[in-house]
């Protein structure tokens, strides 16, 4: 079978299986019916299971747009439209008494009173007396009274206020009653523009079953705002500390929005979060939390698959999504301009479908992962929409959808950037093998070019002597074989050697040019004990030599060369000195410039490798006259 028709059955068919089977399952918890009592069944007890929930079965009494207390009103029936006036002590009949079987039957014009829906419930309860009951109300009234054989047993912080809030309890706990006889009235108010689009079944249970079924609630609804809102910082901080990738700034975006929208699904979790939000406000971000949703998948599908999804087309959805969002602002009060943005809502998750089955066919990097977290998502929804008017439907396996989603990407972005991070950390391997080469090669090269340089201007010296003195050509040549057996037991290749084969280089050196020019004196200055350390090969021989050739032999006076060594605690320094003719500032300079032709190089040498080895060169203080003196530094943990 090939891929494109995989990828299309796998968006026909696991939509469908996975809808209708949590659709069944959240028609399987659904709590038992519990009938409400008529005239002739009033004193019948009905019992129930205090683990369960019931919801209210039967025809609750209603007084549309009237709110009235039981001070006033002694209701005698729930059919009949009867009350007891304990004013006049007289039996009337209530004005416009009607039943409803829904709390939802309230949203229409006879129930409206200045731009809220109004209404007075009374219905009675023959509960067995031995234990505590709770009444569970849905969450579709802002501002509410509840009474309880007489009493008020529970009221909105803002009943009857100029600026109502999202209410802050949504159960009102049963007094004791001996007789197990309940008589509720509850004044409702909703303002016109309050969505009324949750369950709108009473349901009833012992108090503690109540009471631990909204604990959880809250913990359940906590844990997953507290994922999503994990996930959105971590990415967040991944934008900001790591990476800059704009899948990563959408999938925070939508993360945002999921968040938002997942307060809304039931709205206990808003509540409790936010209890003292203006409804007109709490209203709009219900609204709005959908189409950004939306609007933030579509930008996340664009920067998956630029490929396959043109510029224009996303810019075309994203215009089209104002709409939904005007509808919002709006709190969806026109009728056809919610059906337009309802059906504007859809369109996008069939342009993502079919992203998937294009980006699955074509064999796209991620495509499969990022299928099935767009499916997740619509699944999600679809069972929100389906399951929305049942009584207790299974409100956070909508998130889950997200939480799969999340998981998808994740692992999308993790793979990504573990490769990547693999690939950066076996370049960066590579490079530093070949800088650690290109630096082993310049030592090299630099070493290599004083060798010749000295052995020249020795032999030239033995040569003359042989002539002239062939004693002191004879010292001359045995102090070079001294010389030469240390020199060539040194790798060009190495980057230190030991303090104390320098010295013997410069010892074996200042033999061959004290035989040279006997008016020339050497002295030392060491330490007691020498410092165990490494050093650049060919560093301190090649400053003597420029100390006696540019410095002692230019002038008239004796000539005094000193090899000064002082000890730091974290490194040792080193000194050549000299009592020659000196040099100016742009002399000094000219020291330490890029040799052309055949040039000396002993200077631009010697600092070019301390510098690579240290990242500190040679140090030259010279007054014309008086002589100059050469230093540098070697760090004793290199």
């Amino acid at each position: 079978m090939s891929k494109l028709k995989i990828s299309i059955l796998l968006i026909t068919l696991l939509p469908l299986i996975s809808v209708l089977s949590l659709y069944f399952l959240a028609k399987s918890i659904q709590p038992a019916e519990l009938s409400l009592a008529s005239d002739d069944e009033y004193f019948q007890t009905t019992y129930i299971d205090e683990g369960k929930f019931y919801s209210l079965k039967g025809e609750i009494g209603c007084i549309p747009g009237a709110l009235l207390m039981p001070t006033n009103y002694n209701l005698m029936s729930s059919s009949s439209g009867r009350y007891y006036s304990t004013l006049s002590s007289e039996v009337r009949t209530l004005p416009n008494y009607t039943t409803i079987s829904s709390l939802d039957d309230i949203k229409s014009k006879e129930y409206e009173v200045n731009g809220s829906y109004m209404a007075t419930f009374c219905f009675f309860l023959k509960l067995p007396s031995n234990a505590s009951y709770a009444i569970w109300f849905p969450a579709d009234f802002c501002e509410y009274n509840v009474y309880v054989n007489g009493s008020l047993a529970a009221s909105s912080d803002t009943f009857r206020s100029k600026t109502p809030h999202i209410a802050n309890s949504f159960y009102v706990p049963l007094p004791a009653s001996k007789t197990g006889t309940y008589e509720v009235i509850a004044n409702v108010i909703a303002p016109s523009d309050f969505p009324f689009d949750r369950s709108g079944a009473v349901l009833i249970g012992s108090l503690e079953r109540i009471e631990k079924s909204f604990r959880n609630v809250k913990l359940v609804s906590l844990f997953f705002l507290s994922f999503i809102l994990f996930t959105m910082v971590f990415t967040i901080v991944q934008i900001i500390a790591i990476r800059n990738d704009l899948r990563l700034l959408s999938f925070s975006v939508m993360s945002f929005f999921t968040m938002l929208a997942m307060s809304f699904m039931d709205g206990r979790i808003f509540a409790v979060l936010f209890p003292t939000t203006h409804y007109r406000f709490a209203c709009l971000l219900e609204f709005l939390a959908p189409p950004l949703f939306i609007l933030s998948l579509v930008f996340f599908s664009y920067s998956m698959y630029k490929e396959i999804y043109p510029k224009r087309h996303a810019i075309y959805i994203y215009i089209s999504l104002i709409i939904p969002i005007i509808n919002a602002i709006l709190l969806s009060r026109i009728p056809w301009l919610s059906s337009v943005a309802s059906a504007i809502n859809v369109v996008p998750f069939a342009i993502c479908l079919y992203m998937f089955v294009i980006a699955y066919s074509r064999e796209l990097p991620h495509a499969l992962p990022y299928g099935i977290g767009v499916l997740a998502v619509e699944i999600s929804l679809l069972l929100y929409y389906s399951t929305r008017d049942m009584a207790v439907p299974s409100r956070f396996a909508y998130v889950g959808g997200y939480v799969v989603f999340a998981v998808t990407i994740v692992s999308i972005l993790a793979g990504e950037y573990a490769l990547q991070y693999s690939e950066e950390s076996k370049l960066s391997t590579e490079l530093s093998k070949k800088l650690e080469a290109m630096q082993i090669s310049e030592n090299a090269f630099l070493n290599a070019q004083m060798k010749p340089h000295f052995l020249y201007n020795t032999l030239n010296t033995i040569a003359d002597c042989c002539v002239t003195d062939s004693k002191k050509a004879q010292k001359l040549i045995n102090s070079l074989s001294e010389y030469l057996k240390l020199i060539l037991s040194l790798d060009n290749m190495d980057k230190t050697v030991p303090l104390r084969r320098e010295l013997e280089l410069a010892a074996a050196y200042t033999a061959i040019e004290k035989q040279r020019f006997p008016s020339i004196n050497f002295y030392t200055d060491f330490p007691i004990k020498l410092p165990a350390i490494m050093m650049p090969p060919l560093t301190i021989q090649p400053l003597i030599e420029n100390a006696i050739k540019h410095g002692v032999r230019k002038s008239d006076k004796p000539g005094v060369v000193t090899l000064r060594i002082v000890e730091n605690p974290d490194s040792v320094q080193f000194f050549v000195s000299d009592n020659g003719k000196g040099m100016d500032e742009e002399a000094i300079k000219h020291l330490f410039r890029i040799p052309k032709d055949n040039q000396s190089i002993g200077i631009y040498n010697i600092d070019k490798r301390l510098k690579n080895l240290y990242n500190e060169g040679l140090t030259v203080e010279s007054t014309p006259g008086l002589g100059t003196c050469v230093s540098f530094t070697v760090l004793k943990d290199v």
